[in-house]
């Protein structure tokens, strides 16, 4: 698990389709981001420093598994995580995005 501070997030058009009620989203848009990563939990001492200040992406999608569900999907068994039947999507569906930390 890392916290990622944003450093910039994109506004493209599905932002604009969700504020006409896409997917009847409430809540923050912005799936679209880069940032530093400012904290890592969960890993070895070694990985942490390796992670510390650097560059990344976010991927939008949050698994099952990530949320700790429990039995795990079909898909995320078979490592499709992106197609989890009980995923998230930040900034989409049912989770915040990152102009929430901005």
């Amino acid at each position: 698990m890392a916290l990622v501070r944003v450093r910039l997030a994109g506004i493209c058009n599905t932002d604009a389709e969700i504020l006409r009620g896409y997917h009847g989203f409430r809540g923050t848009p912005g799936h679209e981001f880069v940032g530093e990563v400012v904290e890592v939990g969960g890993v070895s001492a070694a990985a942490k420093k390796r992670w510390m200040g650097k560059r990344v992406a976010g991927e939008i999608n949050v698994a099952c598994a990530a949320y700790g569900l429990r039995p795990i999907c079909e898909f995320c068994k078979r490592g499709l995580k992106t197609h989890c039947a009980r995923r998230t999507v930040l900034g989409i569906v049912a989770h915040d995005g990152a102009f929430r930390n901005i």
